[in-house]
């Protein structure tokens, strides 16, 4: 019996966890996609402008709708350093030109610089003017020094006067350090003035070369993304089907565990996925729903509206019906020009601060459009009403 536990336990120390399912460590880049414990990702994408680990990058393998994305080893700061025209990292710097080159590529020798050589422009000129800073508050703290010294000096008398207090001054003394220091500390100030002064042409002469925005369905298709429902989140009167790709309402309760993260008075439902760069997905609804993007940390439990889509400021809602189509975010209704058609198309900038609400048909109408600063993560969001379902629509 001892022999065959020893042998069981052998086995288990042979089982090596597969290097792809680690988890993030320091200096590792993360996964963009899990939820939680961050998972070390494998690659980045250079459509979604997002890093996966194995486990979340299996949708761009299985889904037709992923083909055209392209792949590169998992990089961080991915957005700043991918060339908007032809999806490729910035890589090389001219030394001649003084500038990035967008890409390897002839025609790009004429670009004068991208996001990431404006970054660094910035941070040097503002180190410059700590560093000018820094040089002119010594520089007045001697001065104030030599004043001080100058002051008491002059106060002083020489030995044997009637006058004479009980110390004396010593002739000897000398100011030749501090001098020299002042000296060295103007030399220094007019240094940094000079590389301060070189660094400003070069920051007024970069120009921001920032990727187009979609205009037509096909452009935004480009950044579809795949979704699908957690059914953690999702409240008890919720039915989730199709693998999780839909959902709709039930008036009797399921029955589930009591997770931390389920929604226990709102019929809602988040995805599992987070939604960073740029992303599109697409929704075809019934009834009466709620489209909507909200951060991870929204209330789940009670019915106040820190929990309701729109309602508060950590969420942005698009509420559909046969009757009328609005727009909420925290507690502010925008009513819409309607009808919305059955389905939806949601567009995501994240780091443009960009949501935007389609009608899809036989074209693309804009419903409403928002830009704000996205402060942290997002995630695809829904409310269901009575009689009402979701779901997601693939585009393949």
């Amino acid at each position: 019996m001892l022999a065959e536990v020893v042998e069981k336990l052998k086995k288990t120390e042979l089982q090596a966890v597969s290097p792809a399912h680690c988890y993030a460590g320091p200096g590792d880049v993360e996964c963009d996609s899990c939820i939680g414990r961050k998972h070390k990702a494998i690659n980045s994408c250079l459509v979604c402008q997002a890093s996966y680990c194995e486990d979340h990058l299996k949708p761009h393998f299985q889904s037709p709708a992923f083909k055209k994305h392209k792949f590169v080893e998992a990089c961080a700061e991915l957005q700043e350093k991918i060339c908007s025209e032809h999806d490729k990292l910035n890589k090389s710097y001219c030394r001649t030109d003084q500038s990035f080159y967008l890409c390897t590529m002839d025609e790009h020798r004429c670009h004068d610089t991208g996001s990431t050589k404006l970054n660094e422009l910035q941070d040097e000129q503002m180190k410059s003017q700590q560093r000018i800073q820094e040089k002119q508050k010594k520089v007045q703290e001697l001065k104030q020094t030599v004043d001080a010294i100058n002051s008491f000096s002059s106060l002083c008398v020489s030995p044997g006067s009637e006058d004479s207090p009980s110390f004396t001054v010593h002739q000897h003394l000398s100011f030749d350090g501090v001098r020299k220091s002042l000296s060295e500390l103007k030399q220094d100030e007019e240094m940094c003035e000079e590389e301060f002064n070189q660094i400003c042409p070069q920051v007024a002469a970069v120009q921001m070369i920032l990727p187009s925005e979609p205009k037509s369905r096909e452009d935004f298709l480009q950044y579809f993304c795949y979704l699908t429902l957690d059914p953690n989140t999702a409240h008890r009167q919720l039915i989730l089907s199709e693998e999780n790709r839909a959902v709709s309402h039930s008036r009797k309760e399921q029955r589930c565990s009591n997770h931390p993260e389920r929604f226990d008075s709102r019929t809602q439902v988040l995805c599992k996925e987070s939604v960073c760069g740029r992303c599109y997905w697409e929704v075809e609804w019934s009834g009466g729903v709620s489209i909507s993007v909200s951060y991870k940390e929204i209330s789940r439990k009670g019915g106040g509206n820190e929990c309701g889509f729109g309602y508060n400021s950590q969420s942005w809602s698009l509420r559909c019906s046969s009757s009328s189509v609005s727009f909420r975010h925290n507690k502010i209704n925008t009513e819409l020009r309607g009808p919305a058609s059955s389905r939806i198309g949601v567009y995501v900038d994240h780091s443009a601060g960009t949501l935007s609400f389609y009608s899809i048909s036989d074209t693309m109408r804009l419903l409403h459009s928002v830009h704000t600063t996205f402060t942290q993560t997002v995630y695809a969001g829904f409310r269901i009403w009575y009689n009402s379902a979701v779901r997601l629509f693939d585009p393949k």
